[in-house]
């Protein structure tokens, strides 16, 4: 089966409590991978919160800071990707990584096959904008323009993400 990447490289807040979530959502669909730093790994949210997980996580740190660059994040996962079949990655904190990542991903995944679909959480951008708020405006599209990876259909991660899926 393949597997799921999960990167979450800082500890701070909720984050852990979101990757366990995530986290078993996804094991339903196979082998589930987290991408931390080695700061996250040794926070005491990561022992409390992922330390005696109900699905089995593999954990890797390949990160030592908490807030690495996009291109060590696409890298990191494009490594996970040629050990074994990645069907799905998700950047729990995308916000800042989205910026770049479709310049990085590609030189990335340039001789990666078959890439991973990726996933991205987005938390901040305003709920309500004005028609004259074009910086905005920008945010918004900017992270909901693409649905999608190229080659992939909404459709591809339906199974795994819906109870009624599973059942």
């Amino acid at each position: 089966m393949a597997a799921t990447v999960i990167v979450e490289p800082d500890p701070g807040g909720h984050r852990f409590q979101a990757v366990a979530n995530v986290a078993r959502v996804a094991a339903r669909g196979g082998e589930v991978v987290l991408l931390t730093s080695r700061v996250g790994a040794r926070d005491d949210a990561f022992t409390t919160l992922l330390g005696d997980l109900d699905v089995e996580l593999r954990v890797e740190q390949p990160f030592d800071a908490i807030r690495p660059p996009t291109r060590e994040m696409a890298r990191a996962i494009a490594a996970v990707a040629r050990q074994c079949e990645v069907e799905r990655a998700i950047i729990m904190d995308a916000d800042q990584a989205l910026k770049r990542w479709w310049w990085v991903a590609r030189q990335e995944f340039r001789r990666l096959a078959p890439r991973p679909f990726m996933i991205f959480m987005l938390t901040r951008y305003p709920a309500k904008l004005t028609w004259r708020d074009t910086t905005g405006w920008k945010l918004r599209i900017s992270k909901g323009a693409w649905p999608c990876s190229p080659g992939h259909s909404a459709r591809s991660t339906t199974s795994w993400a819906s109870p009624a899926a599973t059942t």
